[in-house]
């Protein structure tokens, strides 16, 4: 489901006495809210047994509030919980600026599925050949440790359905999947600091975005490293804006090996590897 909502949605919300929380802008200046009621409920989910179902439709003692919620589940046999993982379409910067308003989560997915971050807490060995990811519970979280890259120096504070602190944590990235976006017939290695030129990134994704602006087209860029982003109302061409050029003509550019989607009015590309469904399925791979 949808944890964050923008302005249009904020009267509405707010005449029905929903207590919000503003997140800090993205780069584009866009001002999303976050309501308190959503930070619990995804608290108490990440905190509930699974159920033995095999067809996976109820969980094991959940709280009504919450047991329409469709969530990723295994068997409780080993007394494990369920896994809560967040993924958008946001800038890997926007989303470590907005993790601790976030509520928290087993994994991060940001741009869209292009990256991959697990939640590593804060005092325990962090040799990747030796330990194994603990979440702010205390379970192991069963990930192949080798595949870990080094955690970001970021600490942040995780919290219950109430609000308390209840731990600290930083974020690891999981280097396998970087290896599949890095490859240059996807987008290759050279856009993780999200500042190298497009004209000297190598990779499928940005040989793209190059034939797009030859082609007169403005893209978003800025921060990215394994997706781009069209916003219709920043094209110098007003006949770019229209739904016959925009909606039709500009995903049917792209070439194979990549994918498109669109979000808040704007058309996103990226290797066709990624995508909110595929990161979804290697996460879930990953739990186990």
């Amino acid at each position: 489901g949808t944890l964050a909502h923008y302005p249009a949605l904020v009267q509405e919300y707010s005449k029905k006495g929903k207590k919000l929380l503003k997140l800090p802008p993205s780069s584009t200046g866009m001002c999303g809210v976050l309501s308190l009621e959503t930070l619990s409920l995804c608290s108490q989910i990440r905190r509930m047994p699974v159920t033995n179902n095999e067809n996976h439709d109820s969980f094991l003692e959940a709280p009504k509030s919450v047991q329409s919620v469709n969530a990723n589940k295994k068997s409780n046999a080993s007394g494990k919980t369920v896994k809560f993982v967040i993924i958008s379409g946001m800038r890997t910067r926007t989303l470590l600026q907005r993790i601790p308003f976030l509520p928290s989560a087993d994994a991060y997915c940001c741009e869209g599925g292009g990256q991959i971050f697990y939640q590593i807490p804060v005092g325990k060995p962090k040799n990747c050949e030796t330990t194994s990811i603990i979440d702010d519970s205390g379970e192991e979280a069963d990930v192949e440790n080798k595949t870990m890259g080094t955690a970001l120096p970021e600490i942040y504070e995780s919290r219950n359905e109430e609000g308390a602190v209840q731990g600290h944590f930083r974020l690891q990235e999981d280097m396998e999947w970087r290896k599949i976006m890095g490859h240059v017939s996807a987008a290759g290695p050279d856009g993780y600091d999200g500042i190298v030129d497009i004209q000297k990134r190598d990779g499928l994704l940005w040989s793209f975005a190059r034939k797009l602006v030859k082609m007169g087209w403005v893209i978003d860029y800025s921060g990215y490293g394994t997706c781009f982003r069209v916003h219709r109302g920043k094209q110098l061409h007003k006949a770019k804006q229209s739904k016959e050029i925009f909606d039709v003509e500009l995903p049917n550019l792209k070439p194979a090996g990549l994918a498109c989607s669109t979000n808040l009015g704007c058309v996103d590309f990226y290797p066709d590897r990624s995508g909110k469904k595929n990161c979804c399925e290697f996460v879930a791979a990953k739990f186990g």
